[in-house]
């Protein structure tokens, strides 16, 4: 029986090679748009953390006083502190550029004591022609230092003058020098600005503020015992912690940015799973003449019912193994606009675009699973009403559009009553900072839409 329910089944998908092969495309675009999400937010968090890293340079600790930053009069206690070797002060502010053939793209400006920064962060600032620049061009009010590959991309010399815009407020900095990593390696500085410090808070009107202060502590002190001792000298408002520490902050501010990215990809999922059901509907409309006759032969409901669901899985699996290689190669490009949007909305972000991502090697049996298990949800209602049929129905001629039509206000009903509660769930507001009354909502109304068409 076995043997005769495999033939049957591959000979249907054979059959109709086209709407086979457009059910598992649709299936594989669901799965590699939710494995490209997937590997895209990994990379992203991932790429932070180097970002962290890489900024914090040799620093061990890092004191913050939150959004507000705290007042630079902070760091005079913590250089006395005997555990402290350095205190580096930091002021990092997100802009855009204002004018020209690069307006509106993003820039980081890091505000630093530039005559220790090639200490303590690893970088070199040249004037031009590999020269040093100045004492006087380090310090001067409008004066600004770009990464070596910014300035590459964005064809940008000594001498080019550009137009920030940090605010609302418009500043008018002269560029005086590239900035490159000491050991000539790629570096995330590479992408970014830097001003002297107390240039920077002048031009910025924060003077007298720091977003952060970076500490390089004794190697034979335990950093723990220094954070207590340092967190007690402290004003209550002011952090002590380690760079590390901002990475699961950042995790925790993209939290709901990322869970919206893991809603739509779970859209694509709800596209395969009615294409399944369209599919697997129209496949019993066809055979129900050939499910009679089966029926009539001694074949059981569930053995009908497993011919259906058993060709739906098939679909599935393929389905789910394609969507597993094309997400990652979708995530190559996913990877550089989310890089983007979270540099623009949330903290600076460094990812090559175009690289190859490396996901887990549990990924593709986990696309293949996803898909098998969309298909058998989207194929299990036509496959119990296939099971269901009695022989002498199915061989019955016009039964099938009596039974439609009997279906159809019920289904009318559901999709007008679906649309209701989905007005009524878009009107609750978050919870814990997680829209999902709105995510039921936007369920409601895709369930709704497709019970009416």
């Amino acid at each position: 029986m076995m043997k005769a329910l495999r033939l049957v089944g591959s000979r249907q998908l054979m059959e109709r090679p086209v709407r086979t092969t457009i059910t598992i495309c649709g299936i594989a675009l669901g799965v590699s748009v939710s494995i490209a999400i997937q590997a895209a937010n990994v990379e992203v968090l991932k790429s932070f953390e180097q970002t962290v890293l890489a900024v914090a340079g040799r620093a061990t600790l890092q004191v913050s006083g939150g959004e507000l930053g705290l007042d630079e009069s902070a760091i005079a206690p913590l250089r006395q502190h005997p555990a402290v070797l350095a205190a580096s002060p930091v002021i990092q502010q997100g802009a855009s550029v204002a004018s020209g053939p690069h307006r509106g793209k993003p820039l980081v400006v890091m505000g630093l004591d530039l005559l220790e920064a090639a200490d303590l962060k690893g970088i070199r600032v040249s004037g031009g022609q590999e020269s040093e620049p100045s004492f006087d061009a380090l310090l001067a009010p409008g004066a600004i230092f770009i990464g070596k590959r910014l300035a590459s991309d964005w064809g940008l010399r000594v001498g080019s003058r550009l137009d920030l815009l940090v605010g609302t407020a418009r500043h008018s900095v002269s560029v005086q020098g590239i900035v490159e990593s000491q050991t000539g390696m790629p570096s995330v500085w590479e992408s970014m600005a830097v001003m002297d410090i107390a240039a920077a808070q002048a031009r910025f009107g924060l003077v007298g503020r720091l977003d952060r202060i970076d500490l390089v502590t004794d190697p034979a002190r335990p950093v723990g015992d220094v954070v207590e001792e340092l967190q007690a000298t402290l004003p209550p408002a002011l952090i002590v912690s380690r760079p590390s520490r901002r990475n699961a902050q950042v995790e925790r501010m993209v939290k709901a940015f990322q869970l919206n990215l893991v809603t739509l990809s779970a859209v694509g999922l709800l596209v395969g799973l009615l294409l399944v059901y369209n599919t697997v509907a129209f496949a019993v409309v066809k055979r129900r003449r050939e499910i009679g006759i089966l029926r009539a032969l001694g074949m059981g409901r569930g053995q009908v019912c497993a011919l259906f669901i058993g060709e739906a899985a098939l679909m599935g699996l393929v389905g789910g193994l394609v969507g597993s290689g094309f997400g990652l190669l979708l995530a190559r490009g996913l990877v550089s606009l989310l890089s983007r949007t979270v540099s623009e909305l949330y903290v600076p972000v460094e990812a090559a675009a175009g690289v190859w991502l490396t996901l887990p090697a549990g990924s593709l049996l986990e696309g293949g699973l996803v898909g098998i298990t969309v298909s058998i949800l989207g194929a299990l209602v036509p496959s119990l009403e296939a099971g269901r049929t009695a022989p002498a129905r199915a061989l019955a001629p016009g039964e099938y559009e009596v039974t439609q039509e009997i279906r159809a206000w019920p289904l009318a009903w559901t999709g007008c009553g679906g649309l209701l509660l989905a007005g009524l769930l878009a009107l609750p507001g978050p919870v814990q900072g997680l829209p999902l009354f709105g995510y039921a909502s936007a369920f409601c109304l895709l369930v709704s839409l497709s019970c009416l068409s």
